[in-house]
């Protein structure tokens, strides 16, 4: 993305179902990560005031490099929108927006409408910061790769989970923190080869 685009103006030009995470100043809050995601706003509206919101995300490594992957989930009765979202730790804000998530109590949600502004924000609470600073960790243990080493890495993820709803199942998986865990022994193993 093009740093002179803001995230907004970026979005107005996605899809609907588009999501990002990246780093901004708040207002009386600092800078945090934020997650941004573009939708319809019919579908804003069809939340209404109180929709069931779950995130959920994870790390896996190939060929050493670190794939973030964030989702969330919304549900209001019988409708569901499910959003991904990928984090680059070595893309141009990828270190600041994994470096906010430990740190911080809460995620904002900001929902971009088909006017091309904010329609809606959402915080969200009981945020695992714990859960976020393991990723943190682990990523920050690896080698810096490329943008496309990241695209490729990412594509082997998905290859692996082909749909939003295979990939939100397999980030449910409370083996994923434990992977984590063994990743970080294997990978520190690794990078003490000679």
């Amino acid at each position: 993305m093009d740093p002179r685009v803001t995230v907004i103006e970026f979005l107005r030009s996605q899809e609907p179902g588009t999501a990002l995470l990246d780093d901004v100043e708040t207002p009386g809050r600092g800078k945090e990560a934020v997650l941004f995601i573009r939708e319809r706003s019919s579908n804003i509206r069809r939340w209404g005031p109180n929709p069931l919101i779950e995130v959920r995300a994870g790390i896996e490594v190939i060929n050493r490099v670190g794939v973030f992957a964030c989702m969330v989930r919304v549900q209001r009765y019988d409708t569901v929108g499910l959003y991904e979202t990928w984090l680059n730790y070595h893309s141009e804000s990828g270190q600041q927006t994994a470096n906010c998530l430990p740190h911080q109590p809460e995620l904002l949600t900001v929902w971009i409408g088909d006017s091309g502004n904010s329609e809606r924000g959402i915080t969200l609470k009981h945020w695992k910061q714990g859960d976020y600073r393991e990723m943190v960790d682990l990523i920050k243990m690896l080698p810096p790769w490329s943008m496309d080493d990241f695209d490729a890495a990412r594509d082997i993820v998905c290859s692996k989970r082909p749909t939003p709803e295979s990939l939100w199942e397999a980030l449910g998986n409370p083996m994923l923190l434990t992977q984590a865990q063994t990743a970080t022994h294997r990978i520190l193993a690794e990078l003490n080869k000679p």
